[in-house]
């Protein structure tokens, strides 16, 4: 099956969600992570995340790794994105953060349950199955006919210009960089 940045993120997520308590030792929790073969967990109270990065910068920076909590070295607050949102959301909301992860939220009777987490990794090992989304990408990149190359973000079709589109020839979405300039 190929993945399109339009079909929606629960396809992609991992499940289930790996979650510890506040008071957990950062020495447990990385071994619920080595265990589950998982990148990072979530903290119930209060709300957080832990990842590996997390772990390995606390323990450079503490005494006692063993009496040291997840709550120490949590990231807060949680990104996240709703159960119905796309793969490009998610793209689009671990780039406007700065995160290699999101929470996949899911409301039911109003109520919130974490659902699923995507990763860059997810993504990467999904998106990689389709020339067209990763590897053009870097195609385009070394084609010395245009410094940029965007991609739309309804469509993916692929554009070699040397100024931003306004939208894209073939759907009409809207469209963003995948390049730099090589000045």
């Amino acid at each position: 099956m190929t993945t399109s940045l339009t079909q929606p993120v629960t396809e992609l997520m991992s499940t289930p969600v790996q979650s510890v308590s506040g008071d957990t030792s950062i020495v447990n929790a990385a071994e619920v992570l080595l265990d589950e073969d998982i990148g990072s967990v979530l903290i119930e109270e209060p709300a957080g995340i832990v990842t590996k990065t997390d772990i390995v910068s606390g323990i450079r920076t503490i005494q006692s790794p063993e009496e040291t909590t997840v709550t120490e070295v949590m990231t807060q607050p949680v990104i996240s994105v709703t159960y119905d949102a796309t793969v490009q959301q998610a793209v689009d909301t671990m780039e406007t953060h700065g995160v290699k992860r999101v929470v996949v939220e899911q409301h039911d009777d109003g109520s919130k349950r974490f659902a699923g987490i995507i990763s860059v990794t997810d993504l990467t090992g999904a998106l990689s199955e389709s020339h067209e989304t990763v590897v053009g990408m870097y195609v385009g990149l070394a084609s010395a006919e245009s410094p940029y190359l965007y991609e739309c973000v309804e469509c993916g079709n692929r554009i070699t210009a040397d100024h931003q589109p306004e939208a894209c020839p073939e759907c009409g979405g809207p469209t963003r960089n995948l390049s730099v300039s090589r000045d």
